[in-house]
């Protein structure tokens, strides 16, 4: 009979956001075990930012506290005028 592991529910609540991400191309998901720190590297702001309001910013498991950080990548997916538009 093979043993069993378990997983530890960071590590699971880890693995459920990257298959809900997954097939997409535009976002990576990196689970930073000695931080505990989940970390989301996003492709374009709009959707770093859709990400970042729809994920609360850290979750508990009883004594352990994970970090939810998304990270936008530095290009901006806005035209020239809605940056205009946002700055002033």
């Amino acid at each position: 009979m093979e043993k069993l592991k378990l997983s530890s529910p960071w590590d699971i609540y880890y693995k459920q956001i990257e298959a809900l991400f997954g097939e997409d191309p535009a976002v990576t998901v990196v689970l930073d075990e000695e931080e505990y720190e989940l970390k989301l590297y996003v492709e374009g702001a709009t959707k770093a930012e859709a990400i970042e309001q729809l994920l609360p910013s850290k979750k508990e498991f009883g004594n352990v506290t994970l970090k939810i950080t998304v990270i936008p990548s530095n290009a901006s997916d806005m035209s020239r005028v809605a940056l205009i538009e946002k700055a002033f």
